[in-house]
């Protein structure tokens, strides 16, 4: 039962989260993964994916706090860094439990970053590691997720793309 019921929460943290990443600012995605975040800390209680769960945890922590975020806010990403190896070590049972852990340094990083399109570029990155996770936890709605959240945020990243080079063009033409 358990199993179904973590299927469902996972296609609501799927509708969560791929609204973060159409919204045009930092704070918005940020704050907007926080609901996914708490949802796929259930998903990963009721399936055993304990660190799936623990960097969700520190996801939740780290958006909160990088929503916020201050000019000494580069202390807080060295301690997030730390604190999702601290998880990793924590929750090892395999190879596979360091693939959550990997996905979430490079989103972390990226997050840090003021420019919406680096958080959207460590998403795209996050995605492939979750991929396999997903199909070792049997989280296999997280699998269709992640699939189409990193179709989406590529189209994200080329259309953010498109306009900037439209404005830029534009920019030029009004120049000459």
């Amino acid at each position: 039962m358990s199993y179904y019921i973590a299927q469902i929460i996972a296609v609501f943290a799927f509708i969560v989260v791929l609204i973060s990443f159409w919204c045009r600012d930092r704070k918005k995605i940020l704050g907007v993964q926080i609901g996914s975040s708490i949802l796929y800390s259930v998903q990963y209680l009721l399936l055993g994916g304990y660190s799936g769960l623990g960097v969700n945890i520190l996801g939740i922590i780290k958006s909160v706090i990088f929503v916020n975020k201050k000019e000494n806010s580069k202390k807080f990403l060295i301690i997030f860094v730390i604190a999702y190896i601290a998880v990793g070590i924590l929750t090892w049972d395999s190879m596979i439990s360091l693939f959550p852990i990997v996905a979430s340094l490079v989103y972390v990083i990226a997050s840090y970053h003021d420019n919406p399109q680096y958080i959207r570029i460590g998403a795209i990155i996050a995605s492939v590691f979750w991929i396999i996770y997903n199909i070792s936890v049997m989280a296999y709605v997280g699998c269709v997720t992640e699939s189409i959240l990193m179709v989406s945020n590529i189209l994200a990243v080329v259309r953010m793309r498109e306009a900037h080079m439209r404005v830029t063009e534009h920019s030029k033409k009004e120049g000459k």
